[in-house]
């Protein structure tokens, strides 16, 4: 490993060039040294695509894909693209992802946020808390600004217009307490960063509620119960709603299909 450092320092710096390799394939016959690989890139902030000869010697097509995928994320290119409505394409959206990991000996706080017109291209961190808690209490804003920050690289320093905020693993009974104190430093973090503009963004946020018990079905034309079809939303007569004059609601979504049960 030291050998391999001193090389990569040599190219980096060779007649004072201080390049750095756009991507950097590594094939390895020791599986043991995968950590110390990745750490290394990682030190240089090189992209890095790690292979064991093990998995190379019985490459097919489907893992060459894979790889190719992998690399061409890593080095900015679009894994997908998504049709989003003529109002979202007029504004400048920022989709924002958090989850938290409760594996180890502290809470992980997962947080992406999209900085691409199309929203396929994402800044990443991380925050980590004492062990079992769920809603952060500090450090949002913090990673909200970089978000931003990050954002207005991509749009000719312009910030976003509108945030989505998708909010993964919050209980029934957790969701005030997200409101309370992570939306406040969504606000704090925009308040901050857009006090020389006109208008602040947009901020809606969905508390995302999976293994859920309750069941849909739709009525065919020969009245029996089938699935039903995927995207679709149920957005009244059974779930909750404080009210017309209040932006807060639920709605259930059925995000594919059942082939088989419900």
């Amino acid at each position: 490993m030291n050998r391999l450092e001193e090389e990569l320092q040599y190219y980096i710096t060779e007649s004072g060039k201080n390049r750095f390799p756009k991507m950097l394939l590594m094939v390895l016959g020791n599986e043991s040294l995968y950590d110390k690989h990745k750490q290394l890139y990682k030190l240089y902030q090189i992209p890095s695509q790690v292979v064991t000869a093990y998995n190379g010697a019985k490459f097919n097509l489907s893992k060459a894909s894979n790889v190719l995928k992998q690399v061409n994320s890593k080095i900015g290119g679009d894994l997908f693209n998504l049709k989003f409505p003529d109002k979202m394409t007029k504004q400048r959206t920022m989709l924002i992802g958090i989850d938290v990991c409760h594996a180890g000996g502290n809470s992980i706080v997962g947080f992406v946020s999209s900085y691409n017109k199309e929203m396929s291209q994402y800044h990443s961190d991380f925050l980590v808390q004492k062990k079992g808690q769920e809603v952060v209490t500090a450090q949002m804003k913090a990673a909200l600004k970089k978000g931003i920050e990050e954002f207005a690289k991509h749009h000719k320093n312009n910030f976003p217009t509108d945030i989505i905020i998708y909010r993964d693993g919050v209980s029934g009974a957790e969701r005030k307490q997200v409101v309370d104190a992570e939306v406040a430093q969504f606000t704090a973090a925009c308040n901050e960063m857009y006090n020389q503009a006109g208008v602040k963004p947009k901020i809606t946020l969905v508390i995302v509620n999976k293994r859920i018990i309750q069941n849909f079905f739709i009525m065919d034309g020969n009245n029996r119960l089938n699935n039903p079809p995927s995207g679709c939303i149920i957005d009244r007569d059974l779930v909750e709603s404080r009210g017309a004059n209040t932006p807060e609601f639920d709605f259930f979504l059925v995000p594919v299909k059942g082939t088989q049960g419900c």
